[in-house]
């Protein structure tokens, strides 16, 4: 009852929130499910993308600072989102990326069949193959033919100079199962259905400081169900010894953070309540929606935003 059930969402970090939207909406198909702020920082936005309903285990997020510089990557960070297309689109991206003038790379071996390709801010993406997404229906509304849309996420890349720490806690505290493993690079899993992810621990030589900004990967969110099951975890990670925030309210979901021990900010949110409590299915994303306790200076918070225009 108590398991995680794979990735939640994952939140980046972008620049320019008009070249986000266009190009996660328009290239890649995905529909804009929220607009929103930032609830820590209210003068940034807040950017949920994901399939028809932003469903827990679809929503990419962003925190567009229009002047960030480019972040850069080394050991204890996330690199790369990775997401699931159904094995009969792999051809059909990689003629729409050719013909966007997208640049990417496809690689095809025993171990996967993907299409790597970076955002306007540089963060890492993949789309790959996954027999699993024919189970997910795509989402009609959008850019791209619903039989070719991106179903969910695959997982997601972290780097290390040294997982090995990381390796122990997802496995005896996390309880994920490993999947495969070699010298170089783990890959573990969770989540029992169609949505289930994997995580993938990769080692990398680098003498080079990270630098958190556009295009890195902010925090990867995992799934429980409620509220019971947010409260366990939040207890027993306390009990091992990390510093797990208290329960923050976000609205759409629940949420606790802690850093694992390489170094990666790891959030546990609750499935519910949704995107749909504060706009109805037909209508998400076409608002600014606010948090109740920012209601009242909604008119100094509009003015500190950038425009963003929205066709969903």
């Amino acid at each position: 009852m108590n398991n995680i059930n794979g990735i939640h969402h994952i939140t980046a970090i972008a620049s320019d929130p008009a070249e986000n939207l266009k190009f996660y909406t328009e290239i890649l198909g995905l529909r804009f499910v929220k607009k929103t702020v930032n609830f820590d920082t209210p003068d940034v936005y807040h950017l949920y993308y994901g399939d028809s309903e932003g469903r827990p285990g679809t929503a990419l997020t962003f925190f567009p600072f229009p002047d960030a510089a480019r972040g850069s990557i080394s050991s204890g960070e996330a690199s790369t989102v990775i997401f699931s297309i159904v094995p009969g689109s792999f051809n059909f991206w990689i003629e729409r990326l050719a013909g966007l003038a997208v640049n990417f790379n496809i690689v095809e071996n025993e171990e996967k069949r993907a299409i790597q390709l970076s955002d306007p801010d540089g963060l890492r993406l993949e789309l790959r193959s996954d027999p699993d997404s024919e189970a997910i229906p795509g989402w009609r509304g959008g850019a791209v033919n619903p039989e070719h849309t991106i179903r969910k996420f695959y997982g997601v890349k972290l780097f290390y100079s040294d997982f090995a720490a990381t390796e122990s806690f997802l496995s005896e505290i996390m309880n994920f199962r490993k999947i495969s493993g070699s010298a170089g690079k783990l890959v573990f899993g969770s989540g029992e259905d169609e949505y289930r992810s994997v995580i993938e621990l990769e080692k990398i030589q680098t003498s080079g400081r990270k630098r958190s900004s556009a295009g890195s990967i902010h925090h990867i969110a995992f799934r429980v169900s409620g509220d019971d099951e947010q409260l366990f975890w939040q207890n027993r990670l306390r009990e091992e010894g990390y510093g797990v925030t208290g329960i923050a309210e976000r609205c759409y979901f629940r949420s606790i953070y802690f850093r694992e021990p390489g170094g990666v900010l790891f959030e546990i949110a609750t499935d519910g309540p949704g995107f749909t409590v504060d706009e109805d299915l037909e209508n998400l994303g076409s608002a600014l929606k606010l948090p109740p306790w920012y209601e009242s200076n909604r008119e100094a918070i509009e003015a500190r935003l950038p425009e963003l225009k929205i066709s969903n």
